[in-house]
């Protein structure tokens, strides 16, 4: 009976002293190149191998990491043993923790700490990571997947996708699998060179993980990946090509081959000039580089834009291995021109012309008279013209050729129609009558002539004067006072002559 109890009280003692772990392992969470750091916590005592276990998910058994014997005991490492794993004891703490730093895909597995060959605590190390297929700079255009891969198979894991802080919205460029843990990402823009991010949660564990994407390309496009400008002639006009990247770094980190601007007929595309470490070449004088050494900007400007120089236009960067990035540039040029001029008679002829190159589609042409009448053109007529068989003074005024399409898109001429009274000349848009500019040369030229003449006689006039002055007399006294020391002089030669004349007393 006695060695009964003596045995049960033995059990009862050894299982306090043991602490058993739970059945469960203690589930973690870590996102590749991060830190974790598993616990194991007992009471210290002499002479007792603790160890360090692991079970990893490419390994089908549990092998040693490390394991010694405290205080002093030596440390003996194991074949589950990499750098990445450091020990952080404290005897008199009982604590004996394991940090793995930086966390790698395949440490993903089981791991167990035990004293004395009882095992004190079980973890299960979940691990995920992020990655793009294919990796490295990728250029407007490309496709690419991006992948916030779990470890294992892992039903619980729900994923949650985020582009630069905030939750990605419905768009047809993106596609996410079954589990989300690919995200397709279809017909790159440089909207999308930003920060990805990736939230893994298990239970009550979230952990999140960011990748950078790198995409280059060109900025200020139009939804349709073209860009439309609108001008009239005879004005300078900017041809944007704005790159969402310096290209002089990409010229070492991402060779670039050639860079250059073409206008791009149906038939045939010619060369307008190219780009390189020197700066901008063309054989045309009409264009030129709108920023010189610039980082990121291919602007070109057209000088004195006119009618045929409507069109598209092709700019164009081609990186060695094949890659390139092509935008292109819808130039709509405006023209307006009146028969037999803007300086008409009242009773007279007169026809307004407005044409317009390389218009596209969906767009309209207008005249606008001074009294607010709309002469309009059909859809998409590339020219209209208003004839006026009786000048009235109500068509006098400003005339409006304006063209405009349904995004908004549009560009105007104004004509000033003024009256000829016969004896009117215009210099451009100015008029006047011919006799005040008449009255009015001749009046310049008569004070013209007067001054001619006027002047040098007012030069000869000062010379004499100045040939007229004294000059001042040599001495050591001011001039001013010579009459009052020729007075000082003559009373002091007559009192010595005075002096002479008189007789001595007697």
């Amino acid at each position: 009976m006695k060695a009964g109890s003596l045995l049960l009280w033995l059990l009862l003692a050894l299982l306090l002293v043991c602490e058993p772990s739970s059945a469960e392992p203690t589930e973690m969470l870590s996102a590749v190149g991060q830190s974790v750091k598993l616990l194991c916590t007992t009471t210290p005592k002499e002479k007792t191998q603790l160890s360090w276990k692991c079970n990893k998910v490419t390994q089908n058994k549990m092998d040693s990491i490390l394991s010694f014997r405290p205080p002093s005991g030596g440390l003996f490492k194991g074949p589950c043993y990499v750098d990445r794993y450091k020990l952080q004891d404290n005897y008199e703490k009982g604590t004996y923790n394991l940090e793995i730093s930086p966390v790698k895909f395949d440490d993903s597995g089981y791991y167990e700490c035990s004293w004395g060959g009882v095992i004190k605590e079980t973890y299960r190390l979940v691990t995920f990571q992020m990655s793009s297929q294919p990796t490295g700079t990728l250029v407007q255009g490309d496709n690419v997947t991006l992948k916030c891969e779990v470890s294992g198979q892992q039903s619980s894991v729900q994923r949650e996708w985020k582009k630069g802080g905030e939750t990605i919205q419905n768009d047809p460029r993106y596609k996410l699998n079954k589990d989300k843990s690919h995200l397709e990402i279809s017909d790159l823009k440089p909207s999308d060179s930003t920060s990805w991010k990736c939230i893994v949660t298990m239970g009550e564990k979230k952990v999140e993980e960011t990748y950078k994407l790198n995409v280059l390309g060109f900025e200020e496009e139009d939804k349709d990946g073209d860009v439309r400008i609108a001008t009239r002639d005879n004005v300078t006009v900017t041809l944007p090509c704005r790159l969402s990247f310096p290209l002089r770094k990409f010229w070492s980190d991402f060779p670039v081959e050639s860079s250059s601007w073409h206008k791009v007929p149906e038939e045939e595309a010619s060369l307008l000039g190219t780009y390189d470490n020197n700066g901008f070449t063309t054989k045309f004088k009409r264009y030129f580089l709108a920023q010189k050494n610039a980082e990121k900007d291919l602007n070109i400007c057209i000088g004195s834009v006119r009618f045929e120089d409507g069109g598209r236009y092709q700019c164009s960067v081609k990186f060695n291995g094949g890659k390139d990035l092509k935008k292109l540039i819808h130039l709509v040029v405006l023209n307006a021109s009146v028969t037999p001029g803007i300086l008409v008679q009242e009773d007279s002829e007169v026809t307004l012309s407005c044409r317009v190159s390389h218009h596209g589609t969906s767009t309209k042409l207008q005249w606008i008279s001074p009294n607010e009448t709309i002469y309009s053109a059909n859809s998409d007529s590339e020219k209209l013209e208003v004839h006026i068989t009786k000048m009235t003074s109500n068509d006098f005024g400003i005339w409006i050729c304006k063209w405009y399409e349904e995004s908004k898109l549009e560009t105007r001429i104004n004509i000033t129609l003024k009256e000829d009274r016969k004896n009117s000349i215009c210099i451009g848009e100015f008029c006047t009558s011919k006799w005040i500019l008449v009255g009015g040369s001749t009046a310049g030229c008569v004070v013209i002539i007067f001054l001619l003449f006027l002047i040098p006689c007012l030069l000869k006039k000062r010379q004499r004067r100045q040939r007229r002055v004294k000059r001042p007399v040599k001495g050591r006294y001011c001039q001013c006072e010579r009459g009052r020391r020729a007075r000082q002089e003559a009373a002091s030669r007559k009192a010595s002559q005075n002096y002479n004349s008189y007789e001595p007393f007697q």
